[in-house]
């Protein structure tokens, strides 16, 4: 392995993660204060080494590079030592869909002593040029704690907008619990949300509508329950969300290798939230469903797993009598009315798991899997509903596929992987295929496991397809977009991190990575899409940025980045000038619940799954005959580069 691929591993698993996960540093005991807007903030200072990403600082390393160099439309707007978004990108900021309001960003920056402060800034007014003072005086930047956890595993990445929810939680360093706080624009302090043993929270794209769990106990008798709290964010001042159920989620009976016997999620138009689990340690899974307002819940279905609501709120999908094994998943695959959940329908047999099909109202769905006596690894067949009304149009795609990557807007094309390796223990890489409703040869991207998906995941994006490959002769990481017609693909990245879609138009995305104080360095640039093409070199934003960087579109043309370079550079930044033509939605005018679409709030495989889809299965399939003519082939020369 070349040092470039170890540079790669260990930046996709710290500094996805966050370098304060195990094995890659932190830890340390603080105090704070509770979450409120006190007159504590230090003024900012010189930082004894700590990286804007966890690790640490060296002047030698930093003076071998040039200063950092914003582009065209970037200006600095908040300066300071280890400055760092929180979230994971797109959630970095207010996401509500349409926007209200004015775009906020969270970001976290040290406090007093091993103390780590969260503040958030009004993107909108920066974006405009509005000179912004996080000092607390300033109404444009707000603290909201000087006691944010830095967790264990996962970094500042736990903390997030869900919509224009901000949840964070406070805690010790190295922990992964903790009070739990939202926050919304125009509020003067955030809402305490859970006791000091809340787990995590979800908030919602459309609404003010917030889920969290709580108080999770396991017995003697290993039998685990857990409290689900609900509610709507919509009186600064309401308290601990209420309780809505107790349930469990665990028993002594419950396999290793079993999968998950509960989920919870949130209606797109965040009119109601849902939850599953158990009653009783004999019992089966059992669906709930209760409007948001309202103190009693309804009975959905009993015997039904890996539930997710459809992205238009008119129809439950689940899986009927599901077998929960890990290694051959099974379920029948129906769908129901919402949110009364009758009459069902069915729609496929033998589903391990399903997924929705961008925008439109089909499904994409893994059968008949079973565990490849050779790989060691599940596979199934995949296949295409184009209409949910009309299963019986159901289309077969390829067989042996281990999981799904991404899916277009309109449906008609499927990225997905068929086979899994790790590379030097650390990072999983995957070939990588691209499958179309119009029954063409199936377009091979990686035909050996070459293409990376940590932190972002291949993705669609105007015709256009982009993944990350190693490769094999240099070891670099290479940023490839391939024009899913022509099935071409085309090299137009070094050294590529992490890339985001812009609607239908193009990328924002990281590349140049550099292996600096071990904590990582990007160039930040923009793409745009054109007759199925991406330009040989995108357009710079900034050299020597962070790792993380929020796209505010399409309510501001910007985005917001850092640059933790350990120069006089360093700190908060916002680019305005970004050429997407993308329109923004038209503003609720009371600023209430909007119907929309949501394409839902996590997905354990990355495609529009809800939350906590339950079947996730591993998978190495063989190379098939669908690799066919037009393959784009992983193992390219060091001089070709592509």
């Amino acid at each position: 392995m070349t040092l470039k691929l170890d540079r790669l591993a260990f930046l996709l698993v710290c500094g996805a993660a966050g370098l304060g996960a195990i094995g890659c540093g932190g830890g340390g005991a603080k105090s704070y204060n509770d979450a409120s807007f006190g007159n504590d903030a230090k003024t900012d200072s010189k930082d004894t080494g700590t990286s804007p990403d966890g690790g640490t600082s060296s002047d030698a390393a930093a003076e071998a590079l040039p200063d950092p160099a914003p582009g065209v439309g970037s200006h600095l707007v908040y300066g300071g030592d280890s400055v760092e978004l929180v979230g994971s990108g797109n959630d970095s900021c207010t996401n509500q869909v349409p926007y209200s309001t004015d775009r906020w960003c969270a970001f976290a920056k040290p406090g007093t002593g091993s103390n780590v402060e969260l503040w958030v800034i009004n993107a909108t007014q920066a974006a405009a040029g509005v000179a912004i003072k996080c000092n607390t005086t300033d109404a444009n930047c707000l603290r909201m704690t000087s006691g944010l956890l830095d967790d264990q595993n996962f970094h500042f990445r736990i903390h997030r907008f869900d919509g224009d929810s901000l949840i964070f939680s406070e805690g010790i360093r190295g922990g992964s619990t903790g009070d739990i706080f939202a926050w919304r624009p125009g509020w003067s302090a955030p809402r305490k949300l859970t006791s000091q043993t809340g787990e995590l929270c979800i908030g919602n794209k459309a609404s003010s509508t917030v889920v969290c769990i709580d108080n999770v106990v396991i017995d003697a008798a290993k039998t685990g329950k857990l409290d689900f709290h609900g509610g709507a964010l919509d009186d600064p001042n309401g308290g601990l969300l209420p309780l809505v159920d107790t349930f469990i989620f665990h028993t002594a009976g419950d396999a290793t290798t079993d999968l998950q016997r509960y989920e919870w999620d949130i209606s797109p138009d965040g009119r109601y939230f849902a939850w599953s689990g158990r009653y009783d340690v004999a019992g089966k899974e059992t669906l709930k469903v209760q409007k948001v307002g309202e103190a009693t819940s309804a009975t959905v279905a009993t015997d039904v797993s890996a539930w997710t609501i459809s992205n238009d709120g008119a129809k439950w999908y689940w899986l009927n009598t599901f077998n929960y094994n890990a290694d051959a998943p099974a379920g029948g695959l129906e769908s129901a009315p919402f949110p009364a959940g009758m009459p069902s329908k069915a729609l496929a047999t033998a589903v391990g798991d399903y997924f929705q099909a961008g925008k439109t109202n089909g499904l994409v769905v893994r059968s008949n899997i079973a565990l490849d006596a050779t790989t060691q690894q599940s596979l199934g067949k995949l296949l295409l509903m184009p209409d949910r009304e009309a299963p019986g149009t159901i289309q077969a795609l390829d067989t042996k596929v281990l999981s799904l990557f991404d899916v277009s807007s309109d449906g008609s094309k499927i990225m997905y992987t068929k086979n899994e390796d790790v590379i030097g223990g650390v990072l999983p890489v995957f070939d990588l295929f691209i499958a179309k409703a119009d029954g063409s040869a199936i377009c091979t991207l990686a035909g050996s496991p070459t293409s990376f998906a940590d932190p972002s995941g291949p993705k669609f994006s105007g015709g256009v397809a982009v993944f990350g490959r190693i490769n094999s002769v240099t070891g670099e990481g290479e940023g490839l977009y391939v024009d899913a017609a022509m099935c071409k693909g085309t090299k137009f990245a070094n050294e590529i991190y992490a890339w985001e879609p812009i609607g239908d138009e193009g990328f924002v995305y990281s590349d140049d990575l550099a292996a600096v104080n071990q904590n990582g360095e990007t160039t930040l640039r923009f793409a745009q899409a054109a007759n199925g093409a991406l330009p040989a070199a995108g357009t710079k934003i900034q050299t020597r940025a962070g790792l993380r960087f929020a796209p505010l579109l399409p309510a501001l043309d910007s985005v917001m980045y850092t640059v933790g370079s350990g120069t006089t550079a360093d700190g908060l930044y916002i680019n305005s000038k970004l050429p997407f033509m993308t329109t923004p939605p038209v503003p609720a005018p009371d600023g209430g619940i909007i119907t929309t679409t949501d394409a839902g709030d996590a997905s354990t495989t990355g495609v529009d799954a809800g939350t906590d889809a339950a079947a996730t299965v591993d998978a190495t399939p063989d190379v098939s005959a669908a690799e066919t003519a037009g393959a784009v082939d992983a193992d390219v020369d060091a001089s070709s580069g592509g």
